[in-house]
């Protein structure tokens, strides 16, 4: 249900219920970083959730820097 002033069109959101906030919470996936969860290129094996975090930290950072290396050497290649 919406409610509405004269002077704005929409200016809240009323939940039909109130129970609806706490059954979304109960159906929830895990997030990617948590045991069980997945995500669209994240994790890229299934054994990487049992790492520990600052070791996938590191490992995103060493992939991240990778590409960027990769983007710099083609517009360097671009730019002659």
């Amino acid at each position: 249900v919406f409610s509405a002033r004269k002077d704005s069109s929409v200016i809240s959101h009323k939940s039909c219920s109130p129970l609806h906030s706490v059954m979304a919470e109960e159906v929830a996936e895990p997030k990617v970083c948590e045991p069980g969860g997945s995500g669209l290129l994240l994790p890229f094996v299934s054994s990487e959730n049992d790492w520990s975090k600052p070791g996938r930290a590191v490992g995103y950072l060493m992939a991240l820097l990778w590409c960027f290396l990769g983007v710099s050497i083609v517009a360097d290649i671009f730019m002659a």
